[in-house]
């Protein structure tokens, strides 16, 4: 998973047949050559696998995992995503997101630290892996429920 991120946002076909023959790879290149303005980047950017994860729904939109065969690819791609979210106005944000995928046991802590995010008022905080930091301070899984941040 060291090599993966996860799109979201991307229209998905409406036929099963369409969605059988579609084309991740390309899509996804396409995009960071179009939007992310990475020059090239259907020879720069090698990815090794690219597909939809979970069943289909006409109501959702389904993510797309993708393995990059290098790392530098994949940091490259994040930070060009943040350049992106960082130069479009808040009124007009950008429909296609990334993040990282991580193994199921992370997700729950994050969810956790997530929530526990959501409740505060008036305090920065962001969150780093499994570690949530507020105002500066390191708030783990562990002692979230006895710091009064739950």
């Amino acid at each position: 998973m060291r090599n993966n991120l996860l799109f979201f946002g991307f229209p998905e076909c409406s036929t099963a047949e369409e969605r059988r023959s579609e084309n991740c790879s390309q899509t996804l290149l396409t995009f960071f050559g179009d939007t992310l303005k990475i020059v090239n980047s259907s020879d720069m950017i090698k990815i090794e696998r690219v597909h939809r994860i979970g069943r289909y729904d006409a109501s959702n939109k389904r993510p797309i995992i993708a393995m990059f065969n290098h790392l530098p690819d994949k940091q490259l791609i994040k930070h060009k995503f943040r350049d992106v979210d960082n130069q479009s106005s808040s009124s007009d944000p950008s429909p296609i997101r990334c993040s990282e995928q991580f193994p199921p046991v992370i997700q729950k802590r994050r969810k956790k630290l997530i929530l526990a995010m959501a409740k505060q008022e008036g305090r920065t905080g962001y969150l780093s892996y499994v570690k949530l930091f507020i105002n500066g301070t390191i708030q783990k899984v562990n002692n979230i429920n006895t710091s009064g941040y739950n």
